[in-house]
């Protein structure tokens, strides 16, 4: 096991606090204070911002890697062929064409479109309600597939290993991971929770980031394809008409 630097301790806390913290006040405070006709624009630079801010933590990932000339093998960046890899490769295949295939039939539905309001209405203000916010969504949930797992799977898993053993340093990985979702409430760090888990599950068994990644990946574009649509809908919904008023008193009475 390699050795720490001063480094990793910052990066750590970064992604163990100043994340979760700032994500919780200074980006969703802003949206959830939004007027209704700006939280798009609002919601847009959240976006922007959070793919700038992933990226470049995952730069210095992979600088720190480089420099210290670490293994690759440790931060999750390999492709190993396994029983394990295919198997979930093929399962994930399956699941994208079987979503594929029923996603039209489900988004034209009112009852469907229902279920998902009522599913995702703690985390409304974040998921995209019009078409063009979609291009940016897209490459958010690219953004959050590739830098997600390899912060959070990736590197806070390798350094939480240098102080527990391998199984306690699963649960510590999902926890941070979840409490950096912390803005979208209990709701949303159990749902993240929950999916960290998986992903998590995916990495060990197949022993590469790669199919997490894009596990990650379309996890979050589905969420954003269902957010746009469902809401999408409901905005664009015709307000119910106005009951005629009731006839003025003759007058002198």
């Amino acid at each position: 096991m390699h050795p720490l630097t001063p480094a990793d301790h910052l990066l750590a806390l970064v992604l163990a606090i100043f994340f979760p913290i700032r994500s919780a006040t200074f980006g969703y405070r802003r949206l959830a204070r939004a007027g209704e006709a700006d939280v798009p624009r609002v919601r847009g630079g959240l976006y922007r911002q959070a793919i700038v801010i992933q990226w470049t933590l995952s730069a210095c990932v992979i600088v720190l890697w480089m420099w210290r000339s670490r293994a690759w093998s440790a931060l999750g960046l390999v492709w190993r062929t396994s029983v394990w890899s295919i198997g979930v490769g093929v399962a994930l295949a399956l699941l994208v064409a079987t979503i594929a295939a029923q996603l039209p039939r489900a988004l034209g539905d009112a009852e469907t479109l229902e279920r998902i309001r009522r599913r995702l209405a703690n985390v409304r203000r974040m998921l995209p309600s019009r078409a063009d916010e979609m291009g940016t969504f897209f490459l958010l949930s690219l953004t959050a597939g590739v830098c997600e797992e390899l912060l959070y799977r990736g590197y806070l898993y390798d350094y939480v290993r240098h102080f527990m053993p391998w199984p306690a340093a699963v649960v510590v990985a999902v926890l941070l991971f979840g409490a950096g979702h912390s803005y979208q409430g209990v709701k949303g760090v159990l749902t993240t929770g929950i999916a960290g888990t998986v992903l998590m599950a995916t990495y060990l068994a197949s022993g590469s980031l790669y199919l997490s990644m894009a596990a990650h990946t379309l996890m979050d574009a589905y969420s954003g394809t269902l957010g746009r649509h469902a809401f999408g809908a409901a905005e664009a919904a015709p307000a119910p008409e106005a009951a005629p008023a009731p006839p003025a008193p003759p007058a002198g009475v």
